[in-house]
Parts: C-alpha cells; structure tokens; sequence
C-alpha cells in the first residue's frame, strides 16, 4: 500500500512490509513497516517507522507500538524551520470509536532559516511536543537555546540574543515567541542593543478527503503552513557617555492603513550641549503600489525675538513622501484640544496616500521669556504637493498653554488650539479654534469656532447647538452659547426637559426659517443660563432639604428678507431695512423645602430600659423584658414647593408681535396645593414675503 491510500485519522501512510506470528494456530503478533507523513512536516518528505502489533488478552483489542527511524533532517514549514529528531521519538496508536488516532510525541532540535528570523546555525531544543489528530493538533513542549556549534542568531540581519522563549496557540495557529535583545552595533564589545519581541506565526488549514474502496470513510486533514514573522515593539534606550538616546519603535504587519510600516519616536540627549532633548518622529512603510516615509525633528534652542517678551525654545522641520494629514473632523479636533499635551508636535495624524508626492512642515516652539508658566506653546506651518507637481494642502496650526511648565502642558488651567487649512486641489477652506478652561475646578469651560468654505457649502460657527461654547462656576451654574451664519446649520438648541414635558408651553415655540438662512439671509444665536443647587442640615432625627434649579434661555435669528419685504396681508415695509428678529425665550423655575425623618417610642424598641417603668429596677418581672415600639415610622413633609414654566415667541420690529404660555405650580405642607396658567398675545403675527 502506498503512502497515499494509507490514512490513519487523515495522517498518510504506507506499509511496505507485514509480517504475523502464530501460536497453536492462533494469531498472536504482527509486524509493520513503512513510511508515515506527519502533517507538522513538509508535504514531501516521511519518517520511517517499524510497528509492533500484539494482541491484548485484557481487552480483547490489538495494541500497535511504533518506533520512528528519523531521517538526517526534516522541514517543519509551518515554523520556517529546519529539525533533527532524536530516536526517542514516536509515535502510538488508538482505536477510538472505530478509527485509528495517532499521537506523535517529537524531540530533537530545531533551527530557525526565516530572512526576519534566522538561528544562523544554532538550534533550538525541544523535548515532548505532542501532535495530534485534534484540534488544536499541537500541543505541550519544552524548549531551551541550545547553540552549540551555531553562529549569532540574527533577525532582519541584526545580531540578537534570545531571553525568553514561549509557545501557545492563537486563535487555532502555533506561535512560537522570543524575547530579544538586537545589537546595533558591529562591533560585538559595544552594547548598543535594544530589547524587543518575536512572534513566528503558523496556520492550521483543515479540508476533507475521502477515501473509496470496501469501507469508503472520509477524514478530516490539515494543511500546516507558514504565516508571518512579527517584530513588536522595539524599546530603545542607549547611554553613552557623548549622548543618550532613548524611546519606542513599532512594527505593523499588513494594518488597514499603513500596510507594513514601522513608527519611532526618539529623543537624544547631548549633556553639555542641549538642556533638552532633541526628539525624533519618523515613519517608513510601503504599500503594494508604493512606498511612503514620514520624518520631522525637533531641535531645543534659545532664540528671543528681539524686544519681544518671547523666547523661541525649539525649531521643528520635518519632510514626508506619499503621506498627508488625515483630515480632523470637529468633534475630533476639540477632543485633541482638550487632551493635547504637545509633546510630540504633531496635532495631526498622517495616513499615505499615492495622491501626495512630498510635504513640508516648519516651526518653532516659543515661551514668555522671563518664564514660561504665563504661556508657552507652538506654531507650526506646512504644504504639500500633488504627484503632478500642484500645490496640495496648506496649513497653519499653533497652541499656547497658560500658567504651566513645557513639561506640565496636560494639565494647563487653559489651552488653546488653531488651526488652518486650504485644500488647493478641492477650494476648501477650514478654519478651527478650541479654547478649553479648567481653572482648578472653580471655572471650567470650552469654546469653539469653526469657518468652512467650499463651492457648495459655507458656514461660521462660534459653537453650536450640539457643541456649544459653554462656562461653568464651581459646577453650580452653566452657561452654553452658540452664534451661527451660514447655508448649513444646525437646529436650535433644545429647550430644558421641564419646558418640553408640558405641551402648553412648549405649542408656543417658534421654528427657524431655514430656507431664508440657507440662502445665507441671516444668522442665529442662542444661550442659556442653568443652575442646580441642593442643601442638606439638620440633627440626626431629621434632616431639612433645599433645592432649586433654574434654567433661562433663549434662541433667536435674524433674517434679511430683503429691503422692500412685506408681511403677506399688508403692504407695510418691515424690519430694519428688511432684517427682521425672530426667537423664543424660555424660562424654567423649581425649588422647594422638604424635611425627611425618621421616630421611634421607646427609642431603642423592642429591648428598652422604658421597661423600668411599669415594674421597677431589678424587678423580676423585668429581666429580659422588651416592649413593642408603640410608635415607629418615617416621615417625609413638605414644607413648600413651586415652579414656574413660561415661554415667550417674539418678532420685530415693524410689526412687534409676540406671544406666550405661563404655567404655575404650588405645594405646600402637602395640604394646600394648585396651578395656575395663562396666556397672552399682542401685535401682528406677520408672514414675511421677501423682495
């Protein structure tokens, strides 16, 4: 039989000699020989073995014992790797369920030919690596460096040494890692290393084949195949005694984005020469059609600008090739404003990008002169150009940080940011600016201002409805506000919950002409003032409770319709030479005082000295003596609560209409209560008819 009909569970195999025993006529021994491929092996090549076959009186079953012939030297591909097995390897066979399972249990040693990865000769020992018909078909094993007569392992061509070995399964493939040291240097009596790791991946691919004859069965079979080498994160820190030089490079592997790249982020020290360290951010990677790099460095000096209060502290060049900035969304670039510590110099993320053949970034990094805590910060300007030699994107950014360090930028009361950006090929303009405040707690906020420009769509900003420009004092009272013109606007900021939940109040709010502001005839503003305060006092038997929120606010725009527009039913001229103010102001009031307690008689019911009372001291009668609590409960009063909701719409001048909803409430000692509401209306509810 040769080794393709043969299969033990999906396991190939040949018998190329039988032999039996007899004992008075009965068959009690066997004999096989052949070749067996394990699929942890290159395709090609076999083992060969010799099998035992003896019969088990205990289980009436046969029991095969084989013993593996290793051949000078066998490709694990799954690892990249070449192997010498020891003779104590081998292999044993069960009868489960009516099929034969193989078990391969392999020692011997293992080296590594990989371009990223080669033991250059050295090998890797391994004792009692188990391989199985079942997932995950690879399992236990001990491993060790055992080098002898090896050259220095290398990955990438770098000399390293290994620390650590481990192996596990990911996601049903073998992995295989290695913590290293590389060595940068040539020259073996200089330590200039870096410690990193290395993951050597396999994949398992399983498929089925059948086999025909008297019994056709089909089995389950695996395809072990090399994945990829994987070079982590490489952790630098290098001390001479002319300069240290320290910080991270990362590796990618196929990413989404970047394909294979590798990311570094250095500073060097030069004692002596630099008070601060130079820092360097680089970038290299390729894509299937092109290859992409990213460099900048920035340089610490001491530059004052003439009579100026200002000191340049660093200068900031850098170059890259098939790369550009991804484009900051708004609500991206407020986030960056308010964890942006500076200390890289980039605001932006760089993606690559076959349409860019090369950018340039300029800038410099400045600070008060006498001291840097009242402001320090960045500028930075860049341009890039289109693979057809065109201008592609040209920007100005800057940041300033106020009362802190350069060192302690994350935690500056207040920092800004600005941004801007014209897109050459496309005609867009973006302009953004971010302030955020937190002034120990005590005043916080952020604002924010935007201006887009491009052929269809164009638009100013000083916050909007769903990011406002907000303040707030100790967290008690906040103020969010908002100015916007443009075509493309946002609806207005909504009305607290307490003005919504009632639909009497709520009827009377207007709505924006939103046609009128796209034709960018107006502009509209909004702002609100909301407090929230709540105080507790009292003994421990009960306790007096206070709150009070306030919320007032308003939304308005105003339309130009033109200088000879008129209401629909008249032929009167309105507004101020066409402009005309139209909102609603809303106002929401509730508060209250409450007292919640709780009593009990006796105080300490049901075992209470109140007991003495009825019998005396050290009667008899009153040992363990316990009343029920004749009184024991909570209570929760009133003693006022009161709102007010009221809304007002508005327009003017020429005419002067407006309209409004007032809703009353009033609780109090839970027994006197009632609301009371009202409207009102005055003045001529134009509709405007623009000319």
């Amino acid at each position: 039989m040769n080794l393709n009909e043969g299969s033990m569970s999906g396991w190939n195999f040949s018998i190329e000699e039988i032999g039996v025993g007899f004992i008075s006529n009965q068959l009690t021994s066997g004999h096989l020989a052949g070749k067996v491929n394990i699929p942890i092996m290159d395709s090609t090549q076999t083992l060969q073995y010799n099998a035992n076959i003896n019969y088990n009186p205990a289980n009436s079953e046969v029991d095969y014992s084989f013993v593996i012939n290793p051949v000078s030297t066998i490709n694990f591909n799954v690892f990249s790797a070449s192997v010498i097995l020891n003779n104590n390897s081998n292999i044993s066979l069960a009868k489960v369920r009516g099929a034969f399972k193989p078990t391969a249990t392999l020692y011997g040693l293992m080296g590594f030919n990989h371009t990223k990865f080669n033991s250059n000769g050295g090998k890797l020992a391994f004792q009692n690596v188990v391989i199985t018909t079942n997932a995950p078909y690879i399992t236990n094993g001990v491993f060790s460096i055992n080098n002898i007569n090896g050259n220095q392992t290398k990955s990438s061509h770098f000399p390293i040494s290994i620390n650590e070995i481990t192996f596990g399964i990911d996601q049903g493939a073998p992995v295989f890692g290695f913590s290293i040291t590389i060595n940068l240097s040539d020259q073996a009596s200089n330590c200039l290393s870096v410690g990193t790791s290395i993951l050597l991946k396999g994949k398992i691919d399983t498929y089925q084949k059948s086999y025909t004859g008297d019994l056709p069965v089909t089995y389950n079979k695996t395809r072990w195949t090399f994945d990829k080498v994987t070079i982590n994160g490489v952790s630098v820190n290098i001390q001479t005694s002319p300069f240290t030089l320290s910080g991270t490079i990362l590796f990618r592997d196929n990413d989404p984005v970047y394909g294979d790249a590798f990311f570094g982020n250095l500073n060097l020290s030069i004692p002596k020469i630099m008070d601060n360290p130079a820092s360097i951010s680089v970038c290299f990677g390729s894509e299937p059609t092109y290859r992409y790099f990213y460099l900048d460095a920035k340089i610490p000096v001491a530059f004052p600008l003439g009579n100026l209060p200002i000191t340049i502290t660093r200068l900031i060049g850098g170059i890259y090739y098939h790369m550009k900035p991804d484009k900051t969304s708004e609500t991206d670039f407020i986030a960056l404003t308010q964890n942006y510590n500076g200390a890289a110099g980039n605001a932006m993320v760089y993606v690559p990008s076959p349409t860019v053949s090369v950018g340039l970034k300029s800038g410099i990094s400045y600070k008060f002169s006498p001291n840097e805590i009242p402001y320090n910060g960045d500028l930075m300007l860049e341009a890039n150009f289109t693979a057809s030699g065109g201008l592609g994107v040209v920007s100005l950014s800057g940041d300033v940080y106020t009362m802190v360090t350069i060192n302690q930028r994350p935690k500056a009361p207040i920092k800004g940011k600005i941004i801007l950006v014209y897109d050459a090929q496309n005609h867009i303009f973006d302009a953004l600016a971010a302030v955020n405040i937190n002034y120990y707690q005590t005043i916080t906020g952020t604002g924010n201002f935007k201006i887009h420009i491009d052929p269809q769509i164009w638009y100013l900003c000083v916050g909007k409805p769903s990011s406002p420009n907000n303040i707030s004092f100790l967290g008690l009272v906040n103020v969010p506000s908002y100015f916007m013109v443009g075509n493309t606007l946002e609806p207005p900021m909504p009305p607290p919950a307490q003005i919504m939940q009632n639909s009497s109040v709520a009827s009377v709010l207007g709505n924006r002409n939103t046609s009128q502001l796209q034709n960018a005839g107006g502009f509209c503003a909004g702002a609100r003032i909301s407090a929230h305060i709540h105080r507790s006092f009292g003994p421990g038997l009960f306790s007096v409770n206070g709150d009070f929120d306030f919320d007032l606010g308003f939304d308005m725009m105003m339309t130009n319709y033109g200088e000879n527009a008129t209401c629909s039913d008249s032929q009167e001229k309105i507004g101020m030479n066409g402009w005309l103010a139209e909102g609603d102001m809303y106002l929401s009031m509730n508060g209250g005082v409450s007292i919640q307690g709780s009593y009990k008689f006796p105080s300490n019911c049901p075992s209470s000295s109140q007991c003495h009372t009825l019998c005396g001291p050290g009667h008899c009668c009153c040992f363990n003596c316990s009343l029920p609590c004749i009184v024991d409960g909570d209570f929760d009063y009133t003693v006022f609560n009161a709102g007010v909701a009221a809304v007002v719409a508005a327009k003017g001048p020429k005419p002067i209409y407006f309209a409004g909803y007032v809703d009353c409430h009033y609780n109090i000692l839970n027994h006197l209560s009632g609301n009371f509401n009202y409207d009102f209306a005055y003045g001529t509810n134009c509709t405007p008819v623009p000319n």
